[in-house]
């Protein structure tokens, strides 16, 4: 395993932050998928799922340079992404966004093709 620090920043309440990265292989090529939400306040939480913006973000990187962004695009909304791949093919699951009736969503890269799913015990 490697860690890799891209930034350290502060954000307010009300503006956009990047957090939750995770790191993989496709393709020969550097990706991440990463959560992109609005800062709420602890005590203020959002009351429908429209106040929330909180989606899921696909990069892809020159070589193995986490500076260089060649792309990026949003996946689907939702929080913590979790990601597996095989160097050819990754899987994305995350949970989904604050008030939405999906509690998890796959997505299958390097198609893009997303999907509700429903894990159980």
């Amino acid at each position: 395993m490697r860690l890799i620090k891209i930034n350290e920043s502060f954000s307010q309440v009300g503006e956009l932050t990047d957090c939750f990265y995770s790191f993989f292989f496709m393709e020969e090529h550097l990706y991440s998928v990463h959560r992109r939400h609005q800062l709420f306040s602890y005590d203020d939480w959002p009351k429908n799922e429209s106040d929330t913006i909180s989606q899921i973000i696909l990069t892809k990187y020159q070589g193995n340079d986490t500076k260089k962004i060649v792309s990026e695009e949003i996946l689907c909304s939702g929080n913590d992404p979790r990601v597996v791949s095989d160097g050819k093919k990754a899987y994305v699951v995350s949970q989904g966004a604050l008030h939405s009736k999906t509690p998890y969503l796959l997505t299958f890269l390097p198609e893009k093709r997303t999907f509700s799913v429903t894990l159980g015990s």
